[in-house]
C-alpha cells in the first residue's frame, strides 16, 4: 500500500476490516462522499490489488 497517500490509507484500513463508507466517514470526520472519492482514486491505481485485500 505504499503507493497510497496517508489519507487514502486511513480510508482503506477500516474498509479492510469491514467498515462501511458511512462508518469510515464518521470515524475520520469527513463526509461519506469524500470517502467514496478516496476509494475511487485507490481502486483506479493499477498496482492496487483489490482482491488481495479481501482474499
Amino acid at each position: 500500500m505504499s503507493m497510497l497517500s496517508e489519507r487514502e490509507k486511513e480510508v482503506v484500513g477500516p474498509l479492510e476490516k469491514g467498515y462501511t463508507n458511512q462508518e469510515i466517514a464518521v470515524d475520520l470526520y469527513i463526509t461519506e462522499l469524500t470517502v467514496k472519492k478516496h476509494l475511487t482514486t485507490v481502486f483506479r491505481i493499477p498496482e492496487f490489488d483489490y482482491f488481495a485485500m479481501f482474499g
